[in-house]
Order: structure tokens, then sequence, then C-alpha cells
């Protein structure tokens, strides 16, 4: 059995790493990255916030930490998100932000100021995580990233991310565990969105940190989107996927869309984490994420997983928030084993 499929019931059950008796998990967590595709205007967040953790199957929230809107948001969210909720947590944003003021901001940078801020701001996540915990709140996974981007006089490397990774999992982080979701790499011939680590690299980094049997579990995860903008191929997910449950170290799978060519979400292969492409002809036709690859990306994954759910942007700025839930309904309704009814 993978390591993962006995890593994930012990996180599941709050039991801890150390704790090898066997006992009945709960099913994985179901999130929303509601904060994608939330209405423009603040006063309207909270009331589709609650809306979409009515719906059906969802846990908890993909919640973003240590970015100007989450400072804004985490005003109201704790009052909207239910006692218990199970979420997940994520540094994406917060990485992009710190790395347009300083491009060797990264856990894997070579610059070691660079890397010491990024490891200021994962214990900065650290923090905010331990404040939801005290306020009844689950976060079952920290998604964390190996930037940063490849470019001139600025790199990154397996063994400095492994580092990094190696000195976080050692501090306390609770119930919740570390997760590395892959984004696409620097390529030769440029045109990169993220331009982090190959999947490779990331595999090797926390398979070395996982060997040192760190107190805090190290994982991966796919986001479907990322994975096409990184292999230039819609079927580069389910690869990925494949690859990272043969290593025993898929933990989840974010459902998030991607184009080959230009739209009303940026130019091709932009990392714009797009809606899906609906039989009806709603969501975003450009989009190469279509209800039966959904599909298709859950049954790959399998049963084994800390968490699942989606997460995407919604253009026009200025769609109403039922039409914004609607979307989310829609690729949500996909998601459980041989459900292909889809209600965009």
């Amino acid at each position: 059995m993978p390591d993962y499929e006995q890593i994930i019931p012990r996180i599941l059950t709050g039991a801890g790493t150390g704790d090898r008796r066997p006992s009945a998990a709960p099913a994985k967590a179901r999130v929303v990255g509601a904060y994608l595709s939330q209405p423009l205007e603040q006063v309207k967040r909270p009331a589709y916030a609650h809306a979409v953790l009515q719906l059906p199957g969802v846990t908890g929230l993909e919640i973003p930490l240590c970015t100007t809107m989450a400072r804004d948001d985490a005003k109201w969210l704790m009052d909207v998100l239910p006692p218990g909720a199970r979420n997940i947590a994520t540094l994406m944003g917060a990485c992009d932000e710190a790395a347009a003021d300083d491009p060797a901001f990264g856990l894997a940078s070579t610059d070691p100021a660079g890397r010491n801020r990024a490891l200021d701001l994962l214990q900065q996540a650290r923090h905010s995580i331990a404040r939801m915990t005290e306020r009844g709140q689950h976060v079952l996974a920290l998604e964390v990233h190996s930037s940063p981007t490849h470019r001139d006089n600025v790199d990154g490397t397996s063994q400095e991310f492994a580092a990094s990774l190696a000195q976080a999992a050692d501090w306390d982080w609770g119930e919740t565990a570390l997760v590395v979701e892959h984004c696409d790499a620097a390529r030769s011939s440029g045109g990169a969105s993220k331009g982090f680590l190959t999947l490779d690299e990331e595999i090797d980094a926390v398979e070395t940190v996982r060997a040192l049997s760190p107190r805090t579990p190290v994982m991966m995860s796919i986001n479907w989107g990322r994975s096409a903008i990184d292999t230039r191929n819609a079927g580069g997910p389910l690869t990925q996927i494949d690859r990272l449950r043969r290593h025993g170290l898929l933990a989840g799978v974010i459902l998030s869309g991607a184009s080959d060519r230009a739209s009303s979400y940026g130019a091709p292969w932009t990392d714009a984490q797009l809606p899906a492409a609906a039989p009806d002809g709603s969501g975003e036709a450009s989009s190469l994420l279509t209800p039966q690859r959904a599909v298709e990306a859950m049954e790959r994954a399998g049963d084994h997983l800390l968490f699942d759910g989606v997460t995407f942007a919604i253009m026009p700025q200025w769609t109403p928030s039922q039409e914004r839930l609607r979307y989310v309904r829609g690729l949500l309704s996909v998601m459980p084993r041989g459900h292909l009814s889809v209600a965009f």
C-alpha cells in the first residue's frame, strides 16, 4: 500500500503522524476556492461564501493566506465558516505578491535572503492556521510552491526546496499537512506562466524530506489547469496524477481550467484558473477542462485523497452571484465517481 494511503486517514481523523492505530477516517475534504469566483463587491462576498458552503458535499473552503485580499476577507470569513468545517489553505497568492517585489523570493531559491523570506511567510501562515484552529476550524493542508520563477540571475533548485521543506516540516503544524501544489515548470523556449521546478524536481525534494521522517506529513497535489499548462496538453494532468500515485505522494486534486488560445481570461496557457467548458455553452468555451475530463481526473486519482475540490475565476467581473454559483455547482456535480450528469 502506498505510504499516503496510511498517512491520509490519520490526518482525516486528527490522530497525528505518530499514531499508528487503525481508525475509521471520514471522507476526504471537498473544498471550493470561493475567493477566486467571489463577487467583486466586498459587501456581497459573505453571502456568496455562505451559499458555496451549502452546496452538496462541500466540507469547507480553499482559503488564501497572507495576501492583501485575505486580510480584508478575514474580517468576515470566520463568521461565515461553520464550526468544524474542513478546509485547506494556499500560499499561491501570497507567493505571487511577494515575488512581484522580490524576484528571488521562494522556498527553492538559491538566494539565501529570498529563501529566508519565504520561510518567514510560512511561519506567518502557520500562525494564521493556529488561530483558525483555536476558533474550531480544521485546516487539513497548506499548499506550498517551488518558487522562484526561473529567469536570468534568479534560480531555484530541488536541493534548496528540500532544505526549506525539511525545516518547515519540523515545526508544529498541528493537524495540518504540507502539500506541494505542482505548477508549470520553466521552459527552455520561454513562455512559462509560473516557471517553478519540474515535477521530477519536486518529487525528489519531497521524497528527500520524507526519508527524514519529519514531524509533519509532506505530500503533493495536482491542479488540473496548472498541470495542463505545464504539459501543454489536456492529457497532462492524468499523466501527472499517475506519477504522484506511483510515488505514493498524491494528497489532493483541484479542478481548475486552462486554455490553449486567447480568451477573456488572458493569453494562451496563462495561469488564469478558467471555469470548465459546459455542454450547454455556458462556463468558458475556450477551457480545456470539460466535465468528461474532470470525471477522468477524479477517477484516475482514486479514493485515497486528503482533499479534492474546485477553484476558478469567473469573468466578466460583474457576473451575478447566482450565475457564479451555477458554475461552481456544475463542476462539483461531476466529482462523485460515475456521476456524469452536469447542470451548468
